[in-house]
């Protein structure tokens, strides 16, 4: 896999939907999934929760695109190190296949992070209860002011792929980076691709249009 999953890192001018322009907001479109913006995903980063181990399970569906089902049960024995390089390599519970994906340095920070915290379990998320979770995710939406979108927590997975697919990742590396089993699952992100050659055609417009004043 090309890609090594979103960074949520303030970038100076240049977001994962940098085209010359930059996307501040993805269109609703219909047969599509609701996903945060890269300046959305920062601000909920940087905002508590009340529940502190759903955040880290959001964000981390986020950089990785895992679902919630694999995030939950997550644990130490899914990691694994070679050359240097830590990899996430995992059965996937819904498809049942096997998933090898290379740990981006923010969700090696996190998983450190709660590894250290629940030494007494091999599972990262091991005291986080799968019930009411949608609704601390709401609570923290509203205390980010993100409440213009229905997000649940598999919009993380739509997000990861949102914005890859931004920062020019290939939806083919897309389709392995989050285990599909075919193309055609993963076309449903096709549209950033059209709202990108919209953005930049806009840009390239403007940017000429002195060329054809006279």
């Amino acid at each position: 896999v090309a890609a090594c999953g979103v960074k949520i890192a303030k970038m100076s001018g240049r977001g994962l939907g940098h085209t010359g322009g930059t996307i501040d907001k993805m269109e609703s479109v219909p047969g599509t999934r609701t996903a945060l913006t890269q300046e959305e995903l920062i601000k909920l980063s940087e905002t508590p929760c009340n529940t502190p181990e759903l955040k880290e399970a959001f964000l981390l569906s986020c950089i990785t695109g895992l679902r919630k089902s694999d995030i939950l049960s997550l644990s130490i024995n899914d990691i694994e190190k070679c050359d240097d390089t830590y990899y996430i390599y995992k059965k996937m519970k819904k498809t049942q296949r096997w998933l090898r994906l290379p740990l981006p340095e923010e969700a090696h920070h996190i998983l450190s992070k709660l590894h250290a915290k629940n030494g007494d379990t091999p599972y990262f998320f091991a005291h986080l209860s799968p019930h009411h979770l949608g609704e601390h995710l709401e609570v923290w939406l509203e205390d980010c002011c993100i409440s213009d979108k229905h997000i649940t927590f598999h919009s993380g997975r739509h997000t990861c792929a949102t914005l890859l697919l931004t920062q020019g990742t290939d939806l083919y590396t897309i389709m392995r980076f989050l285990g599909h089993q075919n193309i055609n699952t993963t076309q449903r992100y096709a549209h950033i691709t059209n709202q990108m050659l919209s953005s930049a055609t806009h840009l390239l417009n403007y940017q000429l249009r002195g060329l054809t004043a006279s």
